[in-house]
């Protein structure tokens, strides 16, 4: 839906509960690397090396926040056998993240590091 809003409208309610919901799914550090890790990949990702790309969280964790990013529709899955793959849904999301790096850059004084 493409509306044009000028910076004096406020956005309407049911438009900040979509953004709200929305960015509960970026409110989790474990998600934020789930996501970036796929931003980052050409390919789709195995479970196994998405848990290796978060500092080996525990499989079932990651498997409960890969599936909520499913159901958020920020990440589709592939079925390849007995083995699914992950991967971006949207262009949207890899473009989001580049934001979130650079204000994250900004937040920590430009040093990129806590």
């Amino acid at each position: 839906m493409n509306k044009t809003t000028s910076p004096k409208t406020l956005l309407d309610m049911p438009t900040l509960e979509t953004l709200a919901t929305f960015l509960r799914v970026y409110a989790h550090p474990l998600r934020v690397r789930i996501i970036d890790y796929l931003a980052s990949s050409k390919r789709p990702r195995h479970v196994s090396e998405i848990i290796r790309a978060t500092d080996g969280a525990q499989q079932a964790i990651v498997s409960q926040q890969l599936r909520l990013l499913r159901e958020s529709d920020i990440l589709t899955s592939e079925r390849r056998g007995s083995f699914i793959y992950y991967s971006l849904a949207h262009a949207r999301d890899r473009e989001l993240l580049q934001y979130l790096r650079h204000l994250a850059t900004e937040l920590d004084g430009g040093s990129g590091a806590h």
